[in-house]
């Protein structure tokens, strides 16, 4: 499926260039504007999509743990659509320091950081305009791909909302399962 819809769409996939972050920055902006409708925004309450200083604060917060091959950006020929972070799990790396940030932290850092066979994604999103082109599923198959080099076994996708059919859909084709659920409930309070 992946494939067929790279091929019927243009659709091609690389990793982010920490290199030149500027223009990726330029990339993500577009991608964030077409992704985040007024009728999306309005709809997910207090949700605010981020403006360009909020992805140049993320970027430069990745570019300092971030896996390359974790972070990647898909375009329609040549435009571009869409995009996925994932990021490796640190927190294997803190089991058994009971919170102590200590040399034996640092020591996991340098010398344990290739260990950790579990990772997260933090952001994916499609812009409105290129969605039902293969993109979402593209990007999902090419981090797929990318995790086996790094040794990465297991993925979890964050807090995936149950309105978000595209996602959902997505990881269902690269065989992702539902393995928790959360309600979030809101509650007024006078004071």
């Amino acid at each position: 499926l992946a494939v067929k819809n790279r091929d019927r769409f243009g659709v091609t996939i690389r990793p982010f260039d920490f290199k030149k972050v500027e223009r990726e920055i330029g990339v993500i902006k577009k991608i964030v504007d077409d992704t985040f409708t007024p009728e999306l925004v309005e709809n997910w309450g207090d949700f605010l999509p981020p403006d360009e200083e909020g992805i140049r604060f993320l970027v430069k917060s990745l570019k300092s743990f971030a896996e390359p091959d974790l972070v990647l950006l898909g375009f329609v020929k040549g435009e571009p659509a869409g995009i996925v972070v994932g990021i490796p799990d640190f927190n294997q790396l803190f089991k058994g320091l009971n919170g102590n940030l200590s040399l034996k932290l640092l020591y996991r850092f340098i010398f344990k950081k290739k260990t950790i066979n579990k990772a997260r994604i933090l952001i994916f999103g499609v812009s409105q305009k290129h969605r039902n082109k293969g993109v979402d599923i593209n990007l999902m198959y090419q981090l797929y791909k990318n995790s086996f080099g790094l040794n990465i076994t297991e993925m979890e996708g964050s807090i995936i909302g149950e309105e978000n059919y595209p996602m959902w859909k997505a990881v269902a084709h690269i065989g992702g399962r539902i393995y928790k659920e959360y309600r979030f409930y809101k509650l007024k309070v006078q004071s």
